[in-house]
């Protein structure tokens, strides 16, 4: 389980086996992983931050970030890929010192990056002084690059995987977002996550082990890791996104928004075309089948008014055959089992 309180859950619905190792990634880097933090941030050091668009805070702490430091917004959603590709619009209604717009100097001047790959993301981390957001591996992205980082958590699910690892955290459902950035690089203390890692690695191990698997870093497997680290470096991964219409003609911007839209309204249209059409379909079949049914009702009913007049039939017949040849009563009876089966 990824922290303590989606264990106690589990363990509630009656679940025995149930251990916490957290966010594998953490891992990555070995045992002996650490990170190591300056007193202090000088003002115009690079930082990167992240946001949860969907619920946008600590506006007075990106304008502090973004006034008094080289900042870069690194977005972690599709909307705002989107946004970077197309100069859609998809966000509305927010504050505009937020990234959340295109007339906003992270994508107007080509500073923020969508990462396509961990491994450059982690390596543009290393060239940064801190992190700071809600996004737990827009900041797990940096503690691998050994940069400091700071979770804004507003979840559970947030809250006890940074707190397993010892992740410097502000609960935000408790205390209320710091103003500066000064502030919050204050706070992160490595202390207990650097204490701790070599613990949490080793358990991490042995639940491996114990489930009958082995990795890069056991004894004897030097050669795997020291190729696992040659097929990465070697690797030719893409650079990280930036906005496409940053130095294009506004008309041209407007244009391929409008075209992006028409496209987004065009895949609605289609997606709800065949939710409709597969709803409808087994109402079809049911009408279907209710049209059988009353064909095969109709034809039962007029099988059996056939019968009936057969043996309304067979019944005058037995009489007349009464009269003229006085048949036995057994035989007769004999005659009207048989005619019955």
């Amino acid at each position: 389980m990824r922290g303590e309180l989606t264990a106690e859950y589990l363990t509630s619905l009656g679940f025995k086996d149930v251990i916490v190792v957290g966010c594998p990634s953490m891992t990555m880097n070995g045992r002996g992983h650490r990170v190591d933090r300056a007193d202090a941030l000088t003002p115009g050091s690079s930082i990167a931050y992240n946001l949860q668009t969907n619920n946008p805070f600590g506006i007075d702490l990106i304008t502090d970030a973004e006034a008094n430091f080289d900042a870069t917004y690194m977005p972690q959603d599709l909307a705002t890929l989107e946004m970077m590709l197309w100069g859609t619009t998809p966000y509305s209604g927010h504050d505009e010192r937020l990234p959340l717009s295109r007339s906003h100097s992270q994508f107007s001047e080509a500073k923020a990056q969508f990462q396509l790959d961990a491994p450059v993301w982690i390596q543009r981390m290393r060239d940064m002084s801190f992190s700071f957001g809600p996004r737990i591996h827009g900041n797990v992205a940096a503690i691998l690059a050994g940069t400091p980082g700071l979770v804004l958590a507003h979840d559970g699910r947030t809250l006890e995987l940074s707190r397993y690892h010892g992740v410097p955290t502000i609960d935000l459902t408790v205390e209320e977002c710091p103003r500066t950035v000064a502030e919050l690089y204050s706070r992160a203390d490595y202390t207990e996550f650097n204490r701790g890692h070599s613990e949490r690695f080793d358990r991490l191990s042995d639940f491996i082990h114990d489930n009958g698997f082995t990795h890069i870093y056991d004894p004897g497997q030097e050669r795997a890791l020291a190729d696992y680290e040659d097929r990465l470096a070697s690797t030719n991964y893409p650079d990280p996104q930036t906005s496409l219409w940053h130095d294009v003609p506004p008309e041209y911007v407007r244009m391929a928004s409008k075209l992006q839209d028409r496209y987004l309204a065009l895949k609605k249209a289609q997606k709800a075309i065949k939710a409709n059409g597969a709803a409808k379909l087994p109402e079809n079949k049911l009408r279907e089948v209710e049209s059988r049914l009353d064909k095969a009702e109709a034809a039962l009913g007029r099988t059996q008014s056939s019968v009936k007049s057969v043996r309304v039939t067979a019944d005058r017949a037995d009489r007349r055959v009464d009269k003229m040849m006085k048949v036995p009563l057994g035989l007769k009876k004999m005659l009207r089992s048989r005619r019955s089966e």
